[in-house]
């Protein structure tokens, strides 16, 4: 399931990932990255893995975002929060799939996450 978070900043879109992402939620993410981008002077996103057990889920996530929506590298800055053993792989699997400035946040550093997306 996902769930849009609404935010005090234009440029900052996070997304929710709560569980697992099914094809109907990857469907409607990529309206939503769409209009981000068009309607946004610096696009940044976080997303938030909130109850996924396995790091290569967000892998395969990741990989069917990028296939389906071409938006993904428009954004400037995009944090991943998740758990924090998922660090080193999940970093290693994503980075080389995106041409943006990409860090990845612990589930504990969210905050961070948030001021480090917000610079």
């Amino acid at each position: 399931m996902i769930e849009i978070i609404e935010t005090k900043s234009s440029n900052l879109l996070v997304i929710k990932i709560i569980d697992e992402a099914t094809s109907a939620d990857i469907g409607r993410i990529k309206p939503v990255l769409k209009k981000h981008v068009v309607e946004s002077t610096d696009p940044r996103l976080m997303f938030v893995f909130s109850g996924l057990e396995e790091w290569n889920k967000v892998v395969k996530l990741w990989t069917d975002l990028n296939m389906n929506s071409e938006q993904v590298n428009d954004f400037s800055r995009i944090a991943l929060v998740g758990r924090e053993s998922w660090k080193g792989w999940l970093t290693k699997a994503i980075e080389g799939m995106v041409d943006t400035d990409l860090k990845f946040f612990g589930d504990s550093e969210i905050e961070h996450a948030r001021k480090w997306i917000e610079q």
